[in-house]
């Protein structure tokens, strides 16, 4: 309802009292009444739909719809969980964290991503950094504390470039491992803070890790599964190993999870090579032992391998810029180049979808463009070409003052089109003179307006074929004695004068029919 308050200056105010769906009231203070109303009007509106948004819950600043909604997120891995709150304090929170949930506009979050672009991060983090206060605001929409999510027109957004993969070859994945194993001897043999190793000691761990080499290019892991990867899951009688757990570094800490999707639970086959490298691994490993550790038995630590032992290992071995990952991508593509199908790359590598194969990997499987043209030509030329001008080599089949005269419009009453030789016999190219039947000829007219000239009017042109390009002109390779007359000494009248002559007399003929004449133009003269 509107209630009416008199102030002391003679004005008025109205005041607009709702009552929800919940039994909340709700008050709203206006300076006319029009507003009034019409705020009333939009607001019961929205009660009977069931959208009704009390405004005052959009006031609640970001900081404390984070605090509310964020420990509700329980189905994150720990690395994302991590990951999603150092974005939050780092970029979120500095720039949003006093300010209401319904003052946050389109402009706000476009100019807030211009200025985490400027500001050197890299396409990939600005586009994470919009996720995460995307999926903040929507949870917000969902408790009715705002009426949309204003990050969902953001237009902005830098284009992330993939980064192009690195694919080395067997003898270059042979070089880098022998490599792996000097640098990791050298660098444990000069530099172990706070341990004193024997050779025998060092020479295990270079083994191992000149195997993760070998490992990672003919199995194609991720790097937390082959570092939480346990002498156990390897079969050496079977010659597969068995994907089933990851490991994943979180605030210094290291986690043994699940894989990253559901799919990278799975069996992956193995060369009997690198089988053969790996047996004396294993076999000084226990059961339960991780395959791939340092000198204290933990597990290796990405960021700490990639910095002492492959970088130095990737620059000795001449393959500069090569990635961890880049194995990954080495090991599909040797399955592929080996006759795998998407199939098995697909379960090998632990994608979600055959069409992620084809996405990521798409380039390496073989074409097969010349089977494909090959086919095609046999289907698209093996028909005999249309002639419409008789060809020569043809049999005879007209006497001779009914051969199809190929300098313009002669005794036979020919129409000739420049170009149509070239069509293909299909389509409405295959209209036969014969379906010219229903053409009226006033002299054969039957009873019930039946148009059926004589049969010898279509004796030997009942199988010779017409053409009709769309509705704008027709062509006949032949034409019955039916139509003869309408083109019967053009060939002595001035060239000018042929195409009119042959439009007015043939017009009577096809009036009522869907035929239509051609155009001048295409009268050859």
């Amino acid at each position: 309802m509107i209630t009416i308050r008199e102030l002391g200056d003679g004005k008025r105010r109205y005041d607009v009292r709702l009552r929800t769906a919940k039994g909340r009231v709700v008050t709203r203070t206006f300076r006319l009444r029009k507003d009034a109303e019409r705020w009333q009007r939009e607001q019961l509106d929205a009660r009977d739909r069931g959208d009704w948004i009390d405004h005052r819950l959009g006031d609640q600043t970001v900081r404390d719809w984070w605090a509310e909604w964020w420990p509700t997120r329980t189905d994150l891995r720990p690395s994302t969980q991590a990951r999603d709150e150092s974005y939050y304090r780092n970029h979120v929170l500095a720039r949003f964290g006093d300010d209401p949930l319904s003052s946050i506009a389109y402009t706000t979050v476009v100019s807030w991503v211009a200025e985490l672009r400027h500001g050197g991060l890299a396409p990939a983090t600005v586009h994470r950094c919009h996720q995460l206060l995307s999926k903040l605001l929507a949870a917000a929409v969902k408790a009715r504390r705002i009426v949309r999510n204003p990050c969902a027109d953001t237009d902005n957004l830098p284009s992330i470039e993939r980064h192009e993969m690195a694919i080395i070859n067997p003898d270059q994945i042979r070089v880098l491992s022998a490599a792996m194993f000097d640098i990791t001897t050298e660098r444990l043999a000069n530099n172990v803070p706070g341990t004193r190793a024997d050779s025998a000691e060092i020479e295990a761990v270079a083994e191992r890790f000149a195997g993760f080499v070998l490992l990672g290019a003919f199995s194609g892991l991720r790097f937390g599964e082959l570092a939480g990867l346990r002498a156990r899951r390897i079969d050496v009688t079977r010659r597969e190993l068995r994907v089933e757990a990851s490991m994943i570094e979180v605030r210094g800490q290291l986690i043994e999870g699940r894989p990253k999707t559901a799919a990278g639970i799975r069996t992956v086959p193995l060369p009997q090579r690198v089988l053969d490298e790996l047996r004396p691994i294993l076999a000084a490993l226990d059961g339960s032992a991780f395959v791939f550790t340092g000198l204290s038995g933990e597990p290796i630590r990405a960021g700490s391998f990639r910095s002492r032992f492959w970088n130095p290992a990737v620059k000795r071995a001449d393959l500069d810029g090569l990635r961890m990952h880049d194995l990954r991508h080495t090991a599909v593509s040797l399955w592929i180049a080996h006759g795998a199908t998407p199939k098995q790359v697909q379960v090998w590598a632990g994608h979600r979808s055959v069409s992620t194969v084809f996405d990521r990997y798409g380039h390496l499987f073989p074409g097969n463009e010349e089977p494909v043209m090959a086919s095609l030509d046999d289907a698209v030329f093996a028909a005999p070409r249309l002639h419409l001008v008789k060809d020569p080599a043809e049999p005879a089949r007209y006497s001779r003052d009914e051969r199809p005269d190929t300098d313009g419009v002669g005794t036979t009453g020919e129409v000739a089109i420049p170009g149509a030789a070239r069509a293909s016999d299909s389509g409405r190219w295959q209209t036969r003179t014969a379906d010219l039947c229903r053409v009226k000829d006033p002299r054969t007219t039957r009873r019930r307006g039946r148009m059926s000239p004589k049969p010898n009017d279509f004796k030997g042109f009942g199988s010779a074929p017409c053409c009709r390009v769309s509705a704008d002109f027709v062509l006949f390779w032949k034409l019955p004695r039916v139509f003869r007359g309408a083109f019967s000494g053009l060939s002595e009248k001035p060239r000018s004068e042929r195409g009119r002559t042959a439009r007015r007399r043939m017009s009577p003929l096809l009036t009522r029919q869907r035929f239509r004449l051609p155009h001048r133009r295409h009268v050859v003269r």
